[in-house]
């Protein structure tokens, strides 16, 4: 049935998915004749920059045109389509990115189009092209001729010259719901006659990212996997070789409960099964913000993105956290992470091995007193101390899973008072006498040979 991602591309303004702003913009000034010399498409990959790009050479070289309704049947629409207008020249600054490349376009733009109103140049990537390229950009952009018209896309605005900016329009393409994904996706396989279950189209919408091409891309892959089967969460996750949500939750619920056999048996399974760990820690990571969500959520019915068997799950997890081990465990694991983007080219034996060290490490982390409960504990000693009172201490404040009460022990008490022996005014002991006393308790102390500590204290 050919790439869903080609097939479903958007053709006119209408079939534009979640980019009312910019379509609304450019729709009107098609209509009250207020077409900019240069336009400058900027978001993140997949949300349809370069398919809006060609709707607008569309729309400005349809015979018709300008309209905000081309007809796609004339040969002006069909070429663009094709693209193989000659009027439409698609640049990827990727790979044209030197200077001698923007030369040449500004060499082309004097001439007249050749079928068509205007001659209309799409740069895709623009934000790869060099100081030098911009710099010689830049009178051509500001005073372009006037049948010709630049649209840029890019997805690091950043990376773009405030002088570039300053002489476009600028309009910013969203990333994708997961519901406006989800939509698109079942029209697409109602379109295609594929049975499908609503599980397996939200881990579809959801492994997009917000990307509505990415998500067609995926679906593509899953439908070949699946051949006549019905798309299923299981499917889907055999297709991408992922892990499933579940796995991931016991995963961490393994770390919770301070099982440390269960979690590494999990990370044996996965290492086994040939799944990517690192990605399967990434998806991890965001089950903990999953189960953070629903944790400190008041109102988890209000929550979107998630399927009803998500909603469920998370639910039941989600309980048995606190929102310490949740900060310790997320911290630990993301810098494991975190520390594996500086060698992306870690084997995955060496990545198996950090990640097992990194569960013996997030436990022994949870099994440590807090800072706050420390602080508690000495605050508590040190009043118990200057009142007199005898104090009790309490088990340390450590996140751990429920167990058996065991009695708290006494640590501290504050020592017995004995009375203070009092002077004897009337004691006729002369002075010299209690120093040979005091003399004859050392000696009994120090029963040694010449020379040793009872000698250098007597000086014998």
């Amino acid at each position: 049935m050919g790439s869903l991602a080609l097939k479903y591309r958007p053709q006119t303004f209408q079939d534009l998915v979640g980019q009312l702003s910019a379509s609304r913009s450019l729709k009107n000034a098609i209509e009250h004749n207020r077409i900019s010399h240069a336009y400058l498409f900027f978001g993140a990959r997949g949300v349809g920059k370069t398919s809006t790009a060609r709707i607008l050479a569309r729309a400005l070289n349809c015979v018709t045109g300008p309209t905000i309704t081309p007809c796609g049947t004339c040969e002006n629409c069909k070429d663009i389509a094709a693209g193989t207008s000659m009027d439409v020249v698609e640049m990827d600054a990727a790979s044209n990115r030197g200077i001698d490349s923007i030369r040449e376009l500004r060499e082309t733009i004097r001439f007249a189009p050749m079928k068509s109103k205007y001659r209309i140049y799409i740069v895709d990537e623009v934000h790869m092209l060099t100081p030098e390229s911009f710099n010689a950009l830049l009178k051509t952009l500001e005073e372009p001729p006037a049948h010709v018209v630049f649209i840029m896309a890019t997805t690091e605005i950043h990376k773009i010259p405030e002088t570039i900016l300053s002489r476009c329009q600028t309009f910013a393409f969203r990333k994708f719901s997961i519901e406006e994904i989800r939509d698109r996706l079942v029209h697409v396989l109602k379109s295609e006659q594929t049975d499908f279950e609503d599980d397996a189209v939200f881990q579809i919408a959801q492994r997009a990212e917000g990307s509505m091409r990415d998500a067609l891309s995926i679906l593509d892959q899953v439908c070949a996997f699946a051949a006549e089967e019905k798309l299923s969460a299981k499917v889907v996750l055999e297709a991408l070789g992922v892990s499933s949500e579940q796995i991931r939750l016991e995963f961490l619920e393994a770390i919770r409960r301070r099982e440390i056999k269960d979690a590494l048996q999990v990370i044996d399974k996965l290492h086994t099964e040939g799944l990517n760990l690192r990605r399967f820690l990434w998806d991890s990571l965001s089950a903990m913000k999953d189960l953070a969500l629903f944790h400190h959520s008041a109102s988890l019915s209000s929550l979107s993105g998630y399927s009803s068997s998500q909603t469920t799950l998370l639910k039941e997890y989600a309980s048995r956290w606190d929102t310490r081990e949740l900060n310790a465990v997320f911290s630990t694991l993301y810098n494991i992470y975190a520390g594996w983007n500086q060698f992306p080219n870690s084997r995955g034996s060496e990545i198996r091995v950090s990640l097992e060290m990194a569960i013996f490490h997030v436990i022994e982390k949870l099994n440590s007193p807090s800072v706050s409960s420390l602080l508690s504990r000495l605050n508590a000693l040190k009043s118990a101390i200057e009142t007199g009172k005898t104090h009790t201490d309490k088990k340390p404040d450590v996140a751990s899973v429920p167990t058996e009460k065991k009695p708290t022990t006494e640590i501290f008490s504050q020592p017995e008072k004995k009375p203070i022996p009092q002077e004897n005014p009337y004691d006729s002991t002369p002075p010299a006498q209690a120093s040979l006393d005091a003399k004859s308790i050392l000696e009994s102390e120090f029963m040694a040979e010449p020379g040793s500590d009872k000698d250098r204290i007597f000086g014998e």
